[in-house]
């Protein structure tokens, strides 16, 4: 008897355990970006009040980037047809030298992206990796190449994520970026749409 009682009082104490704990406060430092207009942009405090995506990204990748750009342009989709509404995109380079906001905003129009609530961001490259440090994202760059015009060619090994963010800005989940569940994030945000 003493054992159901205590498989019922587990069972209990898992039941009310919150769904999306709250991973980490970002909305205590304020860094200063540019949009893909040029628009000056506080991050996260611009955000708050609504649930954000965050994506870091650097337009000249081969591979993982697009993919999650691909993902969070799913997400984006997913969320309008449940009519899910206050949720907002942010994409970060980790690349500000290269992606500017002209170089930003052609990424958006040769991927056919609805930027209506999806910001993509640059800054200082000392903003911008205090940020990323800030978010436990890692981008190193490999070896650097010139071509014969004396343009630079480099690649970054790079954390692939997908961050989810609370209208308090807690991160309240991460996902794999470039092979995201869209179903379970739609859920996610879900949760936290209902708070």
């Amino acid at each position: 008897m003493q054992r159901l009682w205590i498989i019922l009082l587990a069972a209990a104490l898992v039941g009310c355990e919150d769904p999306l704990p709250q991973k980490e406060f970002i909305g205590d430092e304020k860094f200063e970006l540019i949009d893909q207009n040029g628009d000056a942009v506080v991050f996260p405090n611009d955000f708050e009040g609504e649930i954000t995506l965050v994506g870091f990204v650097f337009t000249n990748c081969p591979d993982i980037c697009p993919m999650t750009t691909h993902s969070m342009q799913m997400l984006q989709e997913a969320l309008a047809k449940e009519d899910i509404e206050g949720v907002r995109f942010a994409t970060i380079t980790f690349d500000p030298e290269r992606d500017t906001p002209e170089v930003l905003r052609e990424y958006i129009r040769v991927r056919g992206i609805d930027d209506e609530n999806w910001a993509f961001l640059s800054g200082a490259a000392p903003t911008t990796e205090k940020l990323m440090d800030k978010m436990s994202i890692v981008a190193v760059s490999s070896d650097t190449t010139v071509t014969e015009e004396g343009d630079l060619i480099y690649f970054f090994t790079h954390t692939d994520r997908i961050t989810l963010v609370d209208p308090e800005m807690n991160i309240r989940n991460e996902y794999i970026g470039s092979r995201a569940d869209i179903r379970l994030i739609v859920e996610d945000v879900k949760k936290l749409a209902d708070d």
